[in-house]
């Protein structure tokens, strides 16, 4: 796993620079994600969000923005990219380094670009244990690069923290969920096109299905 506390000081510079050949600064990505997870939960959301690897909390900025009523709450294993979340977002709940004070009865945990990070003989461990964080009935929403993408490749392969990088396909998401008590409530590939065919983003809504987004979502719901 890369040690993401190397690249805390300059994060968004660095995958601003890694995600040029796509056209988009990573600001665009995160409210990609923000919006898609607005329009699967309502902008009224009251729920107990957990940004499980939430980095220098660029994702968890951008969901305080679409789901303003949200409680928002942050773990990643970087202290020093913790210690970069603005005061602003810190104040919405707890962002911490401490795995045991992450606590429980979360109503949506999301992993946004977190599993490929993790080795994968871990994997399957860490959705059981974040399985057992949730409400009854909570979700949890996968969201990772489409290794079938190459533009998505080329650019994972130019980045330095995802030089350990090891991809994975949706079928194994889907797997973890489904080991670790989840039901698979919905499926997505996302970002279709680069920002050089930007005019033709109306059209996302309507390929969702299609393999070749440059990543995915998987929504799982606690069977609990």
């Amino acid at each position: 796993m890369q040690d993401f506390d190397r690249y805390s000081d300059n994060y968004q510079q660095e995958l601003d620079r890694c995600l040029k050949i796509s056209g988009d600064a990573s600001g665009y990505f995160a409210e990609y994600k923000a919006r898609y997870l607005e329009k699967r939960l309502s902008g009224d959301y009251s729920g107990n969000i957990l940004d499980y690897g939430c980095g220098v909390g660029m994702l968890s900025a951008a969901m305080a923005r679409y789901l303003p009523q949200a409680r928002l709450n942050g773990y990643d294993i970087s202290a020093a990219s913790i210690g970069k979340i603005s005061n602003e977002i810190a104040a919405k709940g707890l962002f911490t380094d401490d795995i045991s004070r992450v606590g429980g009865d979360y109503d949506l945990i999301v992993l946004s670009n977190v599993l490929h990070h993790i080795p994968s003989a871990e994997r399957r461990m860490t959705i059981a244990s974040l399985h057992e964080r949730l409400s009854p009935a909570g979700l949890i929403v996968i969201f990772e690069h489409n290794p079938l993408n190459p533009l998505t490749r080329r650019v994972v392969d130019g980045c330095p923290f995802d030089k350990n990088a090891e991809l994975l396909a949706p079928s194994e998401a889907v797997d973890y969920l489904l080991k670790a008590g989840f039901h698979i409530s919905r499926r997505d590939y996302i970002v279709f096109f680069p920002g050089q065919l930007k005019w033709f983003r109306p059209l996302e809504r309507f390929l969702g299905r299609l393999p070749l987004g440059a990543q995915y979502v998987i929504t799982g719901k606690s069977d609990v």
